[in-house]
């Protein structure tokens, strides 16, 4: 039988994981829930990429840039907007047209009308809240197992 130290150790990571999976879940819910409600009252008009900030770049010139893009809105005024998510330097090119989404309110709220640059903030927590989550889960299952096994195996008392 392990000692009390270890064992309050593993327990202690277990319960990490038992915590951080459901609120990332939690996290990655209430940002869809977020994302699709701004989706679902945006106007949409046509932009252009006119710069890509890199963020994050690889000696072989890879790495991540922040689009930044320019549009008008419908009070026919020009908005520049630096993208609030990161994306690999194929996703856009300098000059690219796109479509873009933004809040009639507040036109300095806008996103590009992408997967990537909508969902990817969601997508990321959420994977990670979903292995947090199963971790826990299958040390359980696993441990059950364990316990049915050996209760199977011993021999029967006299």
């Amino acid at each position: 039988m392990p000692s009390l130290g270890p064992r309050l150790i593993a327990y202690g990571l277990i319960g990490i994981f038992c915590i951080t999976g459901p609120l990332g879940l939690l996290f990655a819910l209430t940002l869809t829930l977020h994302r699709a409600a701004f989706i679902h009252t945006a106007l949409r008009t046509d932009g252009t990429v006119i710069w890509l900030e890199p963020v994050r770049t690889t000696r072989t010139g890879a790495g991540t840039y922040i689009p930044v893009f320019r549009f008008t809105a419908n009070d026919d005024r020009l908005h520049i907007i630096n993208s609030d998510v990161s994306v690999p330097y194929s996703t856009f090119k300098r000059g690219d047209r796109v479509r873009v989404l933004y809040l009639q309110s507040a036109p300095e709220i806008a996103h590009i009308d992408a997967l990537s640059t909508l969902w990817q903030e969601s997508l990321v927590v959420g994977i990670w809240g979903a292995v947090c989550s199963i971790i826990p889960v299958l040390i359980l299952v696993i441990r059950r197992r364990r316990r049915a096994s050996s209760e199977l195996t011993l021999p029967p008392e006299p």
